[in-house]
């Protein structure tokens, strides 16, 4: 394999040694001589959806992988190196306040605990923002990191012959995005070396392209997204009240959709039911900006007075109102894509403990068994969307204490258990060939 290290811009020097967060302080040599000897190094692991993804992308999916992937990193005993940007908020990072803020509002959005190191690469980087352009900018900048860390957790093929060449154990992990069904020669072969512990596959069915890319099948680890229990408690005076909020005596049932507002997602199928159940609220949060005004179009377009559009959702609250409804709906367009969604806000839901209305993909019917609260439907039509929702309706009434069993499922499926699975592999000895 040829050299990707370039010589190395002396802007990178200060990540030579390890150096706190910006506003984290060291004990003074005083303090030191009074304190117990420091418990051994936790290994460092350094996880990076894709190079160039800001921290906090509220309606992107890959900004809850991350930062729930470092905080299970962190909940099984390692020191977790979140790569990513912050430019997109207006807090300074280089300031001891920026960095606390920043961590206050990554808690605030996604309800976890940001103990992380945030490794911030608009700070080292500055103008870099399009890494396609400064590729080899930019890969000193993390062949630096790398050098500096004992594992790698990433998303991003471009970081992998990186990993390979320093010899950095690493888990690589197939959404399926743009950029894995691009992935480079040289970056499948970084696969094949001693570096690579694991491939990780969303479904089954992106473990078989990967198998048929040249992976080997014994390298391979099928694993579903995960959920962060930590706000799933419930408050049933709260969740009454925004029962009493949200229906205001005009509304028999609340029918929630919370994700993302693409056209694949099914939003116009929940337009048309929601014209067909005048009397269900249906409460549409998530999606970006753009989007969600589109979804305002379309309801204005069609005339559903019974339909809210309420943007995007901090974690707690999207709880809160996901264990408030009677319904929550997963919606898909029936096309190419439903092999190889792994449904993140399925298990959502199922924390909720909620009855759910969900198009009938791969990755949902595996999972469902008996005693489970949900309601699939196999045809992307509103009117077969209108009738799973009247059918949950009946069977399963909402309840104050939700469905128990819901609930226990998604237990098996949090980020934590996910994390320890792979960190097994990672660390491991064995090379997975």
């Amino acid at each position: 394999m040829r050299n990707l290290l370039p010589n190395l811009s002396s802007r990178f020097r200060f990540l030579r040694t390890y150096q706190p967060d910006v506003g984290e302080s060291l004990p003074s040599d005083n303090a030191r001589e009074s304190i117990s000897p420091p418990a051994p190094p936790r290994k460092r692991t350094l996880i990076c959806s894709r190079v160039g993804d800001e921290i906090s992308q509220p309606g992107r999916a890959r900004s809850i992988w991350a930062l729930n992937t470092a905080r299970a990193v962190e909940e099984n005993g390692y020191e977790a190196w979140l790569l990513g940007r912050s430019s997109n908020l207006e807090y300074d990072v280089t300031k001891p306040w920026g960095l606390r803020s920043l961590r206050r509002h990554v808690e605030g959005i996604y309800g976890i605990n940001a103990t992380m190191k945030f490794v911030l690469s608009n700070v080292a980087l500055g103008f870099v923002r399009d890494f396609e352009g400064e590729w080899e900018f930019a890969s000193g900048f993390l062949a630096e990191t790398l050098a500096q860390v004992d594992y790698a957790h990433v998303r991003d093929p471009r970081v992998l012959p990186l990993c390979a060449e320093l010899g950095i154990p690493f888990v690589y992990e197939d959404h399926n995005e743009s950029h894995h069904l691009a992935i480079a020669r040289n970056e499948i072969e970084a696969l094949s070396s001693g570096s690579c512990k694991a491939v990780v596959a969303i479904t089954p069915a992106v473990g078989t392209r990967l198998v048929e890319m040249g992976v080997s099948q014994a390298s391979i680890l099928v694993e579903d997204s995960g959920v962060n229990l930590g706000t799933a408690s419930r408050n049933v005076e709260r969740l009454l009240s925004w029962r009493r909020f949200l229906c205001q005596e005009s509304y028999d049932a609340i029918a929630f959709y919370g994700g993302g507002l693409q056209a694949e997602r099914g939003i116009d199928q929940i337009l048309g039911a929601a014209n067909l159940l005048p009397k269900v609220l249906f409460v549409i949060a998530g999606g970006t900006e753009r989007d969600q005004e589109s979804t305002r179009s379309r309801r204005s377009e069609a005339a559903c007075r019974n339909v809210k559009v309420c943007g995007y959702l901090d974690q707690a609250t999207f709880r809160e109102i996901a264990q408030a409804g009677d319904v929550l709906l997963f919606t898909r367009m029936n096309n190419d894509r439903v092999e190889i969604t792994s449904p993140l806000k399925f298990f959502d839901y199922l924390a909720a403990a909620s009855p759910i209305v969900a198009f009938a993909i791969p990755a949902i019917e595996r999972l469902i068994s008996d005693g489970i609260a949900v309601t699939l439907y196999d045809d992307d039509s509103s009117d077969s969307l209108a009738s799973a929702i009247s059918h949950s309706l009946a069977a399963f009434p909402w309840t104050r204490h939700g469905y128990p069993k819901n609930r226990e499922l998604a237990k098996t499926h949090d980020w934590q258990a996910r994390q320890r699975r792979i960190l097994d592999r990672l660390t491991s000895g064995n090379v997975s060939q």
